[in-house]
């Protein structure tokens, strides 16, 4: 499971609180493809959440299965 795996690779990441969601299952069958799996940081400072989020997506990258990962946090568009 994707999931587990990331869970032990992202737990090694000091001060990050970090959440995993996948896609609907319902929706997946409906509309075909892979599942999507999004990967939430959470936290105060911006320049922490940047570097954790590209820890995290370094860590997802070595993970096979794994494809087009993106950050989509804007540093110029603080999201609340």
């Amino acid at each position: 499971d994707i999931i587990k795996r990331l869970r032990k690779i992202t737990e090694k990441i000091p001060g990050a609180t970090i959440r995993f969601s996948a896609e609907d299952p319902i929706e997946a069958m409906v509309f075909g493809g892979g599942g999507r799996l999004a990967v939430e940081l959470y936290g105060h400072n911006m320049d922490d959440a940047r570097e954790y989020a590209e820890a995290v997506k370094s860590a997802m990258a070595g993970v096979e299965g794994i494809e087009d990962i993106e950050i989509s946090r804007e540093e110029e568009k603080p999201e609340r």
